[in-house]
């Protein structure tokens, strides 16, 4: 079966999606799953990392970078993405999903040439707006890996028409609309 690497900076045994998504997958692929927490049981194989928050002058340091537009370098030294860099260090596959914008820097440099898939829950350049904070730092972090980033991706799907008729607008891309659906249930 082809491999297929599938990352996710969640737990992933609390994200419904995401989970559906693997198990779905598990049958037509060899998947590997980079998320935080522990192995769900019906999940074959997950690298785990783990996601510590920031306090005092770390935060600050973090902030800064952000504040100076350092985002490749924000991103790169972050100690979750280095876990992943050095947990799949000559690992190739043959295709990566990326859950999530925060995602897709990691999938695209480890897909090493092999086609990336984008399913963006959100529209991430806007997902918490109403924090002057947040729009100053990971806002613009988050506009930036659109446009750095979605231009490598071969496919991208989203939650909804209005978001993907978002990201169509301001970057140019199309993606599928796929709808959250809880599973089966026989009522």
């Amino acid at each position: 079966m082809p491999s297929l690497l599938v990352i996710s900076f969640s737990r992933i045994e609390s994200d419904a999606r995401v989970l559906r998504q693997v198990l779905a997958l598990q049958e037509f692929y060899e998947v590997t799953v980079l998320a935080h927490g522990p192995k769900p049981p019906q999940i074959h194989r997950q690298v785990s990392t783990t996601r510590k928050s920031l306090r005092g002058l770390k935060r600050a340091w973090w902030a800064g970078m952000l504040l100076l537009s350092a985002y490749e370098r924000y991103y790169w030294s972050r100690p979750h993405i280095c876990e992943a860099l050095a947990a799949f260090a000559g690992q190739t596959f043959d295709l990566v999903l990326a859950n999530d914008i925060e995602a897709l820097p990691l999938a695209v440099r480890l897909a090493n040439g092999a086609p990336v898939v984008l399913d963006a829950h959100e529209f991430a350049p806007r997902e918490y707006e109403e924090k002057l904070a947040w729009r100053l730092t990971l806002g613009r972090l988050q506009r930036y890996f659109c446009k750095a980033y979605l231009p490598k991706v071969s496919k991208m799907m989203t939650v909804g028409s209005r978001i993907a008729a978002q990201y169509h607008a301001d970057f140019g891309v199309r993606p599928a609309v796929v709808y959250n659906a809880p599973a089966h249930c026989d009522l």
